[in-house]
């Protein structure tokens, strides 16, 4: 651009210009646009190259493909004498296009895991810091809060189906196309992933209800209130602290708060089989961290 700044110079100072000179002058405002437009078209399909992840490369790759092609043209066909006009046009739609999809697939992916985010911080266990309860009271309450907790598990589910189908829409793919699959598995992992994680965050907070350190050092009141009574030659604890035949032990009643956080993985219905057929319970089941949780707890 220092030959258009010389002859806007010189053109001010009324010195004879040579007519050529002065015809790319008179494009400047044009050039400059253009300029501007490659600049554009570049960040945008070099930030697409940048961020594309190994599972979303194969399902882009026709578009960046067609980008690759566009381009070559331009570098071979195209210089500042020719009408680039409608390149720049095509160029910048395509590497818009491509772009957008994939901006489309990662907030969905982004979102999906925001929502399972949103399940570990609402952890399926409540409770009073300065108040005990008895069996009976606060049985009842666990049960009110996780009903509304798989409430909103279930219905986070059928959005992130939604996510899903977005991404499906955008791109354009057969369901059965290899690359779709590899990016349902992704997802999937994803999901089985926050699952976990927001098993995990109530398996913690009812360790620590139960852990006398932890309720000493936070100034937090026990749990639970246990009856102690005399039965000679014994002593009786109401409720029993192992299990029972009857299911109402102190080991059951723990076992069932655990059996209802795991379960709550039965909500959302599998994003890896047709239909949403079968949910995440198996996965669960089989994760090593809840186990080990599961164990800590029990």
């Amino acid at each position: 651009f220092k030959l258009l700044n010389d002859c806007k110079s010189e053109n001010q100072t009324l010195i004879k210009i040579p007519d050529s000179a002065m015809e790319i002058y008179a494009k400047a405002e044009t050039f400059r646009q253009q300029t501007g437009n490659l600049e554009l078209i570049v960040n945008i399909y070099n930030n697409t190259l940048a961020t594309l992840v190994d599972v979303e490369r194969p399902l882009l790759q026709g578009k960046l493909d067609s980008i690759d092609k566009v381009l070559i043209k331009g570098l071979k066909t195209f210089n500042w004498k020719n009408t680039i006009g409608q390149f720049l046009t095509d160029t910048m739609a395509m590497v818009k296009d491509a772009n957008s999809v994939l901006q489309t697939c990662k907030t969905n992916v982004r979102e999906t895991q925001m929502l399972l985010k949103v399940f570990s911080t609402n952890i399926m266990m409540e409770r009073k810091p300065s108040k005990s309860y008895t069996i009976e009271e606060y049985q009842e309450q666990a049960r009110t809060n996780l009903e509304a907790k798989y409430k909103a598990i279930q219905t986070g589910g059928l959005v992130m189906q939604k996510h899903l189908e977005s991404s499906l829409k955008v791109l354009k793919v057969n369901k059965a196309a290899p690359a779709w699959r590899s990016y349902v598995d992704y997802v999937n992992q994803v999901t089985i992933d926050g699952l976990v994680q927001a098993i995990l965050a109530s398996m913690t907070f009812l360790r620590d209800q139960i852990n006398p350190v932890y309720l000493n050092q936070n100034d937090v009141n026990p749990l639970l209130e246990i009856s102690l009574r005399l039965a000679p030659p014994e002593v009786v604890y109401e409720p029993m602290m192992g299990s029972t035949a009857a299911g109402d032990g102190m080991r059951d009643i723990l076992n069932g708060w655990i059996n209802g956080f795991i379960n709550s993985a039965t909500l959302v219905r599998r994003l890896d089989t047709a239909d949403y057929d079968g949910d995440y319970l198996a996965d669960i089941q089989e994760s090593i961290k809840v186990r080990f949780a599961t164990a800590q707890v029990s």
